[in-house]
């Protein structure tokens, strides 16, 4: 039996391996290359060693060595064999009668096999095990792997919201520096910013109908060209549009007799969406009584017995919800008298009492002209409709048309036939209809910031004078309000504040003037004019074009990048550009995302504010989106270096004023400023609670406010600005 072994030198040895195999020759084994020879029992016991010596180190060669067979043969052949090759048994490699030998001019990065065979007297034993070595390359070149993509997980994000895509996982066994490339592959196509970082991002595109899939794939390469992609996918649902709580009406109040079957009405109750409304009726006071059909738009029951001389005063509450489950609650009352007299027509006019006894829709007829007060448009028969007489304080069951109610020479008759005031004896006349110049009707590629010019104030009342002017602004396609303000400055010119137009959107426009009696005219022709797609604001970072924040700024210090947590911060720089200033709603009630940021010199508006100690920073304009109208909610404001707790404010309000606002902000122990906001209060440009504020606010100088008196508000002149203007800002409001 022949057993291999295997082993290093002690000069290179850092690792021996020993291969034992024992193998009993048969006649065949040792037959089966030399048949001619005859046959001959040959136990060969080898162990086979590879010995590496310092020569290896130069040149390609191996010495192996096995172990002396017992009992001794009469030599050894040793034979060779690459991958993918075959022994040939009739050219040993080696041959000899020692137990060892060296076996030079191997090919480097050759994998290499070999075994040994004993002979004795003309016969030759089989293999003995087999031994690998590989002849390695003195300078053996690096093996180079491939890089791993990860394109990140899946995600689920909102229409219209900032998206990052998140290669970060990618990574390259070498340690190499990877060159990211994302492209997008599938879905509504969208702008990819900064396509060639690990972390780009893109605006999520919105549709109100179904849900949008986009896919993108990234790869990342090495420097020696190696690469790998992964896929991610992004899913936007369908944007919901927003959902306005259902209106309740219970109906009249109603007197009705004792036993008679009472009808309560909702049918006038209403949902602004056209939802299908659920009803709910109780009864919350007086005699109870069994409702039927309580959960119809209708409702019925029988008034209770009442004793002559007496009633019952029922209360009934109406709830009505939406498909959403929001809800309104109104209220009616029914005053139950006792059993009526006979009432043939059923009208609830005895016929003692009732013109017409037989015709329910009538029972008075005052003119005594045989059409009863329903029917009739003038029941006094004095030529002056009913309305118009109660719309004027009237009677209209007296006639009164000659009276003179006004002194003004003119009875009342003829008070109504000139369409004047019979009650305004130096009548003042509302103002002419105004109509808007520009932007001419149709318009497109309208500034977001467009000025907005109507005509000049005209009133038939010649020495009457422009007061103030409503403005009001709404979307094309649904007539949701955007903006409805009062001005009482520019009062024929508006200038659309930051924020307030969206891009690419089509909106309608009006305007009315008051004049100092505060009569109104009607308002404005409506005209339409359509934004320009481009935005100054909606870019991927959201903030005023140019005004973009150092990447690196992290105004919240929570370790973060505000870049990275744009949807709940935005950094913009400051009117100096030296300073950074942002808005967070990363811990604000009610916000859903802020839309956009940018910081506003306020002496170059039109409006000029009339104070002249505004600080370096000017002043920070933003847009939130809260969950639902009418809401109140605050959010953080940042200032590089902080703001001093004596520093005053001012904001700019709906009304077009600059005025002071302390009483709505509060600084903070981490020095961020809390600011306090109402949808469609004061503090918010729009003027109108949609679900969105507009707000641009600013601190003033510390060392020029004084005695505090800011002159912002309260119609007192303005304060003196400092010596050296805003830059003794720096040292009260720099910390």
């Amino acid at each position: 039996m022949l057993n291999l072994r295997q082993f290093i030198r002690t000069t290179l040895v850092k690792n021996t391996i020993t291969i034992v195999s024992r193998l009993r020759c048969s006649d065949a084994d040792m037959c089966q290359r030399a048949p001619h020879l005859s046959p001959f029992a040959l136990f060969l016991l080898i162990s086979f060693t590879i010995l590496l010596t310092p020569a290896l180190l130069l040149a390609a060669q191996v010495t192996l060595a096995w172990d002396a067979n017992d009992p001794t043969p009469e030599g050894y052949c040793l034979y060779q064999r690459t991958d993918n090759s075959t022994y040939d048994y009739s050219q040993p490699t080696w041959t000899g009668s020692g137990t060892t030998c060296t076996v030079a001019d191997l090919v480097e990065d050759t994998q290499y096999y070999f075994v040994v065979h004993a002979y004795d007297s003309g016969s030759e034993s089989g293999d003995s095990n087999e031994v690998a070595y590989y002849a390695a390359s003195a300078n053996p070149v690096p093996v180079n792997n491939s890089p791993q993509a990860n394109a990140g997980t899946d995600q689920t994000v909102e229409a219209w919201t900032m998206v990052t895509l998140d290669g970060t996982g990618s990574s390259d066994p070498d340690e190499d520096q990877l060159n990211y490339a994302w492209v997008q592959t599938g879905g509504p196509t969208v702008e990819i910013f900064s396509p060639s970082t690990a972390q780009p991002t893109f605006t999520a595109p919105g549709s109100a109908s179904s849900d949008t899939a986009l896919t993108f794939r990234l790869t990342v390469t090495d420097p020696d060209g190696l690469s790998a992609s992964d896929t991610c996918r992004v899913t936007v649902p369908a944007t919901t549009p927003a959902n306005d709580p259902p209106v309740a009406d219970a109906g009249d109040n109603q007197s009705v007799y004792s036993g008679t079957r009472v009808t309560l009405d909702g049918s006038h109750s209403s949902d602004p969406e056209g939802q299908t409304l659920t009803c709910q009726w109780v009864q919350t006071g007086g005699p109870m009584v069994q409702i039927s059909s309580s959960t119809a738009t209708s409702a019925y029951f029988t008034a209770p017995e009442v004793e002559i001389g007496q009633q019952a005063t029922l209360i009934f509450e109406l709830t009505v919800f939406d498909s959403s489950m929001l809800s309104c609650t109104d209220t009616c009352i029914v005053q139950v008298q006792p059993t009526p007299p006979t009432d043939s027509d059923g009208d609830g006019t005895p016929d003692e009492q009732d013109a017409f006894p037989n015709d329910a829709s009538e029972w008075i007829d005052t003119d005594l002209d045989g059409t009863g007060n329903n029917a009739d448009a003038d029941d006094d028969n004095d030529n002056m409709p009913d309305a118009w007489e109660t719309a004027n304080g009237f009677d209209p069951l007296v006639d009164d048309a000659d009276l003179d109610s006004d002194g003004d020479g003119l009875s009342n008759l003829e008070e109504y036939q000139n369409g004047s005031d019979p009650m305004d004896g130096e009548e003042n006349l509302a103002p002419r209809q105004p109509s808007i110049l520009s932007p001419v009707d149709a318009a497109d590629e309208v500034s977001l910031r467009t000025k907005i010019i109507a005509t000049a104030f005209s009133d038939p009342n010649g020495e009457d004078t422009h007061e103030k002017s409503e403005w009001r602004i709404a979307k094309a396609s649904d007539q949701r309000s955007v903006m409805q303000v009062t001005r009482y400055r520019s009062l024929t010119t508006l200038r659309v504040p930051y924020f307030v137009l969206n891009p690419g959107t089509s909106y309608t426009c009006q305007v009315r003037y008051y004049d100092q009696h505060g009569l109104a005219s009607e308002w404005s022709p409506t005209i339409t004019f359509t934004t320009t797609a481009s935005s100054y604001w909606w870019g991927w970072r959201g903030v005023i074009e140019g005004q973009e924040a150092p990447e690196s700024t992290d105004l919240n210090s929570n370790g973060v990048t505000d870049l990275a947590e744009s949807q709940t911060i935005r950094s913009v720089s400051a009117v100096d550009d030296s300073h950074t200033m942002a808005v967070s709603i990363e811990t604000s009630p009610n916000v859903e995302q802020i839309d956009g940021a940018g910081a506003i010199d306020p002496y170059s508006e039109e409006e000029l504010p009339p104070v002249e100690d505004i600080n370096p920073y000017g002043m920070i304009g933003y847009r939130i989106q809260l969950l639902q109208p009418g809401q109140s909610t605050s959010v953080s404001l940042y200032f590089s270096g902080g703001v001093d707790d004596q520093t005053a404010w001012m904001a700019l309000n709906s009304e077009g004023d600059y005025a002071d606002c302390g009483d709505q902000v509060a600084i903070q122990a981490d020095g961020s400023v809390v600011r306090w906001l109402t949808d469609g209060g004061e503090n918010d440009l729009d003027g109108v609670a949609n679900g969105i504020v507009v707000d641009m606010i600013g601190p003033r100088d510390a060392a020029a406010q004084g005695d505090g008196d800011l002159g912002l508000d309260n119609g007192t002149e303005a304060s003196e600005p400092s010596s050296g203007g805003g830059g003794c800002f720096i040292g009260s409001l720099i910390k």
